[in-house]
């Protein structure tokens, strides 16, 4: 899998920014875009996440959706407030078990050193 790391260090980059569909037919269009969008080839997407549980899982659908079905490089962006530290690890793990490699972590001040520790003892390492 490309890293956004590596895509960056090669020079100019674009990318799009999405906020998870509130509804269907928000996800219908969302998709259709998605479609329209991917031969363009962006250096990688990104999906916002409005807080909340619904949001958090719309977010997470929509990129592995991505990760699954388009050759979209896709981000997630992830609130560490409202979390606990566990809750915190077991969204990181469901990303990385779902072969997601790219977050992009809003931490507002928030000490999350203990996240790579919980990620580092999972099965896939």
């Amino acid at each position: 899998m490309t890293r956004i790391a590596d895509l960056l260090a090669k020079g100019r980059t674009y990318s799009f920014e999405f906020f998870p569909p509130k509804n269907d037919k928000e996800q219908a269009t969302l998709v259709r875009t998605l479609r329209d969008l991917e031969p363009l080839g962006p250096s990688f997407v990104s999906v916002t996440y409005r807080g909340g549980a619904e949001s958090r899982k719309r977010t997470f659908d929509l990129v592995t959706g991505m990760l699954r079905t388009t050759t979209l490089v896709p981000m997630a962006h992830l609130i560490c407030v409202a979390h606990t530290r566990l809750e915190l690890a077991e969204i990181l793990v469901a990303y990385r078990n779902a072969g997601v490699e790219h977050e992009v972590v809003n931490v507002n001040g928030f000490d999350f050193a203990f996240i790579e520790v919980e990620l580092k003892e999972t099965p896939r390492g």
